[in-house]
């Protein structure tokens, strides 16, 4: 202690003999007649790139606050902030001071604004638990280029500086002027330019909320809105730290991956694609008498857990999930048609949100593909070579709930100057006739009725609506360590919130099943969309 106030009298009599110099120079005709010159100098206080808004315009990234203290090099300055600073900050003042310039530190809580020291509030681009990490992507910090995500596909538009600085006057010996104001000057630091998304930052903060609250450590969440296929939310996790990358990048659980457009086994929310396509294909009224198991060929298709279910209709076997009967409903479509039907609505079909962003195709096999009955029984209950994304099952589901027009998901509105003009974006494909409205009509009902069976009470709102949905519980083909199989669990439905129809698909990677790992992520994500709707 005693050694740094020796620091401070020795910096502060240092000051002090500059002034006086200074002053002494200054009341000389000499002044006047000598090459003795004063400049302006600059000092960066923030550096953003361009806005990222949601659909409502509410800013994505740019929004963190943080409080900046600008003070003058003043020995005033050092007694206005000394309790203010932590130590390391006051040392670094009192260095400030010794060397002539101005001084600027982030401090949490003191404000001031008095002459010799002022707080100039600024923005961070990233927020701590920064929503939508995957879609946002990072930028990398040493030449502010976008590296993912929105960031890299609108990096033209996003990388023009919006700058916050301080502007000072200096002596010839680059000294401050100690009589000269503070000066703050924003160059485009509060401009409108960015890019408008579809997301709605209060549903992709209810789906992350969710996902954490029902511990799906390693999974994906995507909400469309059904009538439009406009991505409302798109969540993955594990997520990484936007602003930490090199600390993500050491982690062994892949963060990076943006799960909800991975493509991965499907199940059993399959059967609604078979199902809509039974409906379209006069086989509504099939009814089928399980026996808990189904020999064909060398091979033996059970329900799960060898369940015998009995006398089962179109409603019960979609409710049970039973395999048997969607194995025998295949069997009098032929692949033809499912595979025709599915394709309609999307599947093996790649979805491009923007440039660099978009989802695995997954994978629709051809009809020659399907080269025997037990092929054709894997099809029917999702299974076999069938893969698809998370998104591509959302997109699908939009259509089947709808009027049956395959609506192509996106993510990007429109792009936006620095006024705040927008330039809508059209690059997206055309709809998709998949199936007749009245198909699609009642395969809505279909799911609804699910809600009325015991077992989906844990995916049915707490709120007078209609809902309903589809669980999956499907086998990989993958063993973990003790030889035990490995499960992907799904569950993909819908909610009339209000006069909106969502979309939700909730999927968990290495999960137990459909209904204890998704079904309870939907119920919540269903009623905060319900309550939401309720207060727009």
């Amino acid at each position: 202690m005693k050694g740094r106030k020796i620091t401070v009298l020795v910096l502060l009599l240092s000051m002090l003999a500059g002034i006086t110099g200074n002053l002494y120079f200054i009341s000389t005709k000499d002044y006047l007649n000598t090459n003795y010159t004063v400049s302006t100098k600059s000092m960066v206080l923030s550096q953003l790139r361009g806005n990222i808004y949601d659909c409502n315009f509410k800013k994505i990234v740019n929004r963190q606050k943080q409080n900046l203290i600008v003070a003058k090099p003043s020995v005033k300055s050092a007694d206005l902030l000394k309790k203010h600073l932590t130590l390391e900050q006051y040392d670094l003042l009192l260095s400030s001071i010794g060397k002539g310039i101005p001084f600027c530190e982030k401090t949490e809580d003191f404000i001031c604004n008095e002459e010799y020291a002022k707080s100039v509030e600024v923005y961070e681009r990233y927020e701590k638990n920064q929503p939508a990490c995957h879609i946002v992507g990072y930028i990398n910090s040493a030449d502010n280029v976008g590296v993912s995500g929105i960031e890299k596909s609108y990096d033209e538009l996003l990388k023009k500086e919006m700058v916050l600085q301080l502007k000072y006057t200096t002596d010839a010996h680059n000294n401050y002027l100690l009589g000269e104001n503070l000066e703050i000057v924003q160059n485009n630091y509060y401009s409108k330019q960015g890019v408008r998304l579809t997301i709605d930052r209060n549903i992709q903060i209810i789906s992350e909320n969710a996902m954490k609250l029902y511990n799906v450590e390693s999974g994906a969440c995507v909400v469309l809105d059904a009538q439009t296929a406009e991505i409302k939310s798109i969540a993955s996790t594990p997520t990484f730290d936007c602003n930490n990358i090199s600390d993500s990048l050491n982690q062994e659980n892949s963060p990076f991956i943006n799960k909800a457009l991975n493509e991965y086994s499907v199940g059993s929310v399959f059967k609604t694609v078979v199902l809509a396509c039974a409906i379209k294909n006069g086989l509504e009224n099939y009814e089928y008498k399980c026996e808990g198991s189904l020999k064909i060929g060398n091979h033996s298709f059970s329900c799960s857990s060898g369940v015998k279910h009995g006398s089962e209709n179109l409603s019960s076997a979609l409710a049970n999930s039973c395999n048997t009967y969607f194995i025998e409903l295949a069997r009098q479509l032929g692949s033809k048609k499912i595979i025709d039907m599915a394709r309609n609505l999307g599947f093996g079909e790649t979805i491009e949100l923007s440039d660099y962003i978009f989802s695995q195709s997954g994978y629709l096999p051809k009809p020659d593909d399907i080269y025997s009955d037990g092929d054709l029984a894997n099809l029917a209950f999702g299974q076999g070579s069938l893969m698809a994304t998370p998104l591509q099952i959302a997109q699908c589901y939009s259509a089947l709930v709808t009027d049956g027009e395959l609506r192509f998901a996106s993510l990007v509105k429109s792009t936006v100057d620095s006024e705040g003009n927008e330039t809508k974006i059209n690059s997206y494909p055309p709809n998709i006739r998949a199936l007749d409205t009245q198909t699609a009509k009642k395969t809505k009902e279909y799911l609804a009725k699910n809600f009325t069976f015991e077992n989906y009470a844990v995916a049915k709102p707490d709120y007078n609506c209609i809902s309903g949905g589809k669980t999956s519980t499907a086998q990989t083909g993958w063993y973990d360590e003790n030889k035990e199989a490995i499960f992907h669990t799904w569950f993909a439905g819908f909610v009339d919130a209000g006069d909106k129809t969502y979309v939700i698909v909730v999927f968990k990677e290495n999960g137990i099943s459909g209904a204890s790992d998704c079904a309870p992520v939907f119920k919540e994500i269903a009623n905060r969309l319900i309550i939401y709707n309720r207060k727009s």
